[in-house]
């Protein structure tokens, strides 16, 4: 007896209805089922001992349930719960940035600052002679130019018509880029002294 038949059989019990004929489900007989007013016991009525045993075993069924013809009962096992995405990757931490080194090993770093998107620094072998800047975001992103011109608190250097600038002025510290007349760029420098 499968357990689709177990569990039928356990709501007419449950109901109170009497089993007079069990057959198998789908076949051309249909199952013969008495009337609940029918007093007769289910073991009395039943054809053998051992269909009710097994219709007085299961307990009565609350809610419908539904098989289909040729289906197997299979436990579905639990879908594990999804792992936490990995976090994105991390902007470069500017402290990590700042300690990459920007002048060559037999040079000196005569100044060493940076801006909000750069790492700037005059590096020469007791004057100054180069500007180097590096992008704080892709430091594979470098540029290193002869000075054109210095003085205290002031240093230019050219790639064509594009000029760089780091200057003090009365209005703050800064790097410049133009190309001709326009201004590309300014940002403020941090960590250069008065």
């Amino acid at each position: 007896m499968t357990n689709f038949n177990k569990l039928r059989l356990g709501a007419l019990v449950a109901i109170g209805m009497t089993i007079t004929t069990l057959t198998a489900c789908g076949t051309e007989n249909s199952p013969t089922i008495a009337s609940p007013s029918s007093p007769t016991p289910i073991a009395a009525a039943s054809p053998t001992p051992s269909v009710a045993a097994s219709v007085a075993a299961v307990p009565p069924v609350e809610t419908p349930v539904t098989v289909t013809a040729g289906s197997t009962s299979k436990a579905t096992p639990l879908s594990p719960s999804p792992l936490p995405s990995a976090a994105p990757p991390a902007k470069p931490d500017t402290s990590t940035t700042s300690k990459i080194r920007l002048c060559k090993s037999n040079e000196g770093a005569i100044i060493n600052v940076e801006t909000k998107n750069y790492l700037v620094a005059i590096c020469g072998k007791g004057e100054p002679e180069f500007y180097v800047g590096v992008e704080k975001e892709d430091p594979t992103k470098s540029i290193r130019l002869p000075l054109n011109d210095f003085s205290p608190g002031f240093y230019a250097a050219a790639n064509g018509n594009t000029t760089y600038i780091l200057a003090k002025t009365p209005k703050g510290h800064f790097l410049t880029v133009t190309q001709g007349n326009k201004e590309l760029l300014r940002e403020v420098v941090s960590g250069w002294g008065n």
